[in-house]
């Protein structure tokens, strides 16, 4: 059943389209992509993080914020270039380079969900089996895991072995306490 971007943003919004969503989807979606693409990008990344329990990891966030940021700056210089004509040339720069880390994101977010959906075709695939996922958008962008759950970034491994490489592995540190040798 389509629902546009999700149901996660503007959902008392699209609650009027469903209907008109329903009976042409696929046209719905095209212009989902098309007028929407970051809406419909994030949506969809944040479906798959309720459905599968996954928690953003910090790095994302950075990421996120700091592509928001260069957004807001390249906001501010164009309104400041209004009345510096000075500023128009560097006002372009930085738009130049927001665009840039905004399509780099986009690309990492649709890499995150493409990468989690190869590798996990349903949430059933998990070391834990998400019963009955949650299908509503978090009031703020919240990065807690639900109660229960310890994931960040992508699932554990199932086998507890391929975490770590075997001791004896070059370059590996064994993590505790060292067992000494008795000296020669």
């Amino acid at each position: 059943k389509y629902k546009c971007c999700q149901g996660l943003i503007c959902g008392q919004c699209m609650s009027t389209c469903d209907d008109s969503a329903q009976s042409c989807p696929s046209f719905c979606l095209c212009l989902e992509v098309f007028c929407f693409p970051n809406c419909a990008i994030s949506a969809t990344r944040i479906f798959v993080q309720i459905e599968r329990q996954i928690q953003t990891d910090p790095c994302d966030n950075r990421i996120i914020r700091f592509n928001n940021m260069m957004q807001i700056l390249s906001c501010i210089c164009h309104v400041l270039a209004i009345f510096i004509r000075d500023l128009r040339l560097l006002a372009r720069i930085i738009d130049l380079l927001a665009d840039i880390v905004y399509c780099i994101t986009q690309a990492c977010m649709q890499a995150q969900v493409d990468h989690e959906l190869t590798l996990h075709p349903s949430a059933a695939d998990y070391a834990t089996v998400v019963k009955q996922p949650v299908m509503v958008a978090p009031p703020s962008y919240n990065t807690q895991a639900p109660a229960g759950t310890n994931r960040q970034g992508y699932a554990p491994l199932n086998n507890p072995q391929q975490q770590a490489p075997p001791p004896g592995y070059p370059g590996y540190q064994q993590q505790g306490y060292q067992q000494q040798q008795p000296p020669k």
